[in-house]
This record gives C-alpha cells, structure tokens and sequence, in this order.
C-alpha cells in the first residue's frame, strides 16, 4: 500500500494506492486529522472522522482521475503525486515510500518458558 499527505489552507489530505482492494482511496481532514474539530459531536470517548473517507470497497476508484473528481471540492491532486499514483498502481510501491511502515517485532529471546 502506498500513502501520501499534503495539506492546504483548510484541509489535510491523505492518499493512496490499496493493492488489496484494488483501488485508490483518499480521506480528508479538517486541519489536521486528530484535531477536535474532526469529532462530529460533543463527546470525549469519539474518535476523529474525516469530512470525506474514500476507497474503501474493492475497485471503488480505478483511475488517479476518478480519485481527483472525487477530491475536487477539497483539493487538487498536487502534480508531482499524479506520477506516483499511477507508478504505485502499475508497478506496487517503491521501498519506503510509506510514511509510516509497520516495525517488525523483535522475538524476545530471553522469554521464559
């Protein structure tokens, strides 16, 4: 899975290329994605929602351009994004590309059994 962020004046926007699902998804943040202004209501124990959460269903959004019409009202897809998008469709991401990879565990070998 591939992911990207960028921000305007107004919104935070994350967005990628799923493998799994075979499709792009996006999710836009007002301000920035664990911002109270992010809960929908008054309550301590909800969690941030974005304005807009996209790409969740196998093959929902094919094309980089289907992903920009989607975000339109939000934002424009920054230029240099639109390449990587696509090359992480047709070829998978390139090593590290992810903003926050998953750390391996490490066995813990002084474990007792």
């Amino acid at each position: 899975m591939s992911q990207y962020q960028f921000t305007t004046h107004e919104h935070t926007i994350v967005l990628g290329w799923d493998p799994p699902l075979a499709t792009y998804f996006a999710q836009v943040w007002k301000g920035d994605p664990g911002s109270p202004e992010n809960v929908r209501c008054d309550h301590p124990d909800l969690e941030p929602e974005p304005l807009l959460w996209i790409g969740v269903r196998p093959e929902e959004i094919a094309t980089v351009e289907a992903l920009g019409e989607s975000l339109k009202p939000y934002a424009e897809i920054p230029t240099e994004l639109i390449g990587s998008l696509r090359g992480d469709r047709d070829h998978g991401p390139a090593q590290g590309k992810m903003e926050h990879p998953t750390p391996e565990a490490e066995p813990d070998l002084e474990a007792e059994f």
